[in-house]
């Protein structure tokens, strides 16, 4: 019997309703992946005009590779999404590090999402003013009602697509780490450790 070694974990915040499908291949969550993205960009745009995203690092990137091919490439309605990150490193947007990098050589820049719909850091500050600027970002698109709060007073998206890395890592927070419990703050300044060896630059 072939191991199970991929996991596909698709949560409804909004109605706590949690579903797990398990899948044999990262190919096979890959192909269900998209179809799904697909469909819930298509609903929630018939919905409300738009689809808010939030992208993380790592492998995830890579996962959402079918998006970017036929049919989802010509159908799904691009230039009604906002790209937001989970998770990033205050450094300059071409930096091998940079997890925009990350996603713009495998994702981003293979399908016709606007740039002024990518809401990367600015990081040309210090960390606490990087996290701190796009606290206030986020707090401006609740207020135009672009982002909605949700009950526990934090900003609703419309989809969160976030890895998690052999050491329980989830968006940069280690499971024993304290910022995890944090229930007021809508940014965190966190040390990192560098795990990997850079990505090359295009």
């Amino acid at each position: 019997m072939k191991k199970l070694s991929w996991l596909e974990a698709i949560g409804n915040a909004k109605g706590g309703v949690k579903h797990c499908t398990v899948l044999p291949t990262e190919e096979d969550v890959a192909v269900n992946l998209a179809r799904w993205v697909a469909d819930l960009s298509a609903k929630t745009i018939s919905e409300k005009g738009y689809f808010s995203v939030v992208l993380s690092g790592g492998t995830l990137i890579n996962t959402l590779r079918k998006l970017t091919e036929s049919p989802y490439k010509e159908s799904v309605n691009w230039w009604r999404w906002l790209v937001f990150w989970a998770d990033e490193r205050v450094v300059p947007l071409d930096y091998p590090f940079s997890n925009y990098l990350l996603a713009w050589n495998d994702f981003l820049s293979k399908v016709p999402i606007p740039k002024t719909s990518t809401y990367h850091i600015n990081y040309n500050a210090s960390a606490e003013h990087v996290a701190k600027n796009y606290e206030t970002l986020l707090r401006e698109l609740v207020e135009d009602k672009f982002l909605p709060l949700s009950p526990t007073g934090f900003p609703q998206f419309d989809l969160m697509l976030l890895g998690i890395g052999p050491d329980g890592t989830v968006g940069s927070l280690f499971p024993n780490r304290p910022q995890r419990y944090d229930v007021t703050d809508w940014s965190q300044v966190l040390p990192t450790r560098q795990r990997n060896r850079p990505r090359e630059s295009p």
